[in-house]
């Protein structure tokens, strides 16, 4: 399964969004998507909430997951499917020209993958696209991508001189927890 929804958060919101989040002080620089090249290719990233750590940013918590309950919605409205109940991982990933990462998969468990692109301006030349198996998806402000955990993706760096950083939420639901 692989879904594209656009204009899940508006513009105007988009924007507040990105000025509030680039001017926090919560990112940690050494986030990567594969532990294969320890010091190479990080990028900077803020786990709001992980199943077994527990919320670590209130307001953002509460942001996502009211957003998360908008595109349950949208999703069970255009598909006829109800998406997995538990949140396992809610985290938010920066990346500018170098920031290159890998094709990887989330978790093992069952469940679905949400990525998000936060950032409220974007030209097509500056790529960023996500990639999940052969398919490509262009970085769209607002637009949001759904597919099973057990689908290898990697979000691209920008290229072409983007003067921005390439803001993305990344939300895994599972369908059970492995810990319960």
């Amino acid at each position: 399964m692989l879904k594209v929804f656009d204009n899940v958060i508006p513009q105007n919101r988009l924007e507040e969004l990105y000025d509030e989040l680039i001017c926090t002080q919560m990112w940690s620089i050494n986030r990567q998507s594969s532990s294969e090249y320890k010091y190479f290719h990080n990028f900077p990233g803020h786990m709001i909430f992980e199943r077994k750590e527990g919320i670590t940013s209130k307001i953002l918590y509460e942001y996502f997951s009211g957003l998360i309950e908008h595109l349950r919605h949208r999703h069970k409205e255009e598909h006829g499917q109800l998406l997995p109940p538990k949140i396992n991982r809610i985290h938010l990933g920066a990346k500018t020209l170098s920031s290159h990462t890998s094709l990887h998969t989330d978790t093992e468990q069952k469940g679905v993958v949400i990525i998000g692109f936060l950032t409220p301006k974007w030209k097509e030349e500056w790529g960023g696209d996500l990639r999940v198996e052969d398919k490509l998806i262009k970085y769209k402000p607002g637009r949001f991508s759904i597919f099973d955990t057990d689908k290898r993706h990697d979000g691209y760096a920008p290229e072409g001189g983007c003067p921005l950083w390439r803001i993305t939420i990344n939300i895994v639901l599972l369908h059970t927890l492995d810990y319960e």
